[in-house]
């Protein structure tokens, strides 16, 4: 069974990527801790997306709203 994760806010996960970036440039680490901060990297990437999408259907018109324009 996958345990459930819990999503960070938009800015904690920004900053943890830009972090995991930061450990993978430096190329100091096994292969093995590299795949890790991957994979992590690429949830992160995905709670990321998720939060901008749902910031740009919060602030866009509705077909209703453009409708009345």
């Amino acid at each position: 069974m996958v345990a459930k994760r819990k999503k960070l806010e938009y800015e904690a996960a920004v900053s943890e990527l830009e972090s995991l970036v930061e450990r993978l440039e430096k190329g100091d680490i096994s292969l093995e801790e590299s795949l890790k901060l991957y994979e992590r990297g690429v949830l992160l990437t995905r709670d990321c997306q998720e939060a901008l999408q749902a910031c740009l259907l919060y602030t866009s018109p509705s077909p209703r709203d453009k409708r009345q324009s």
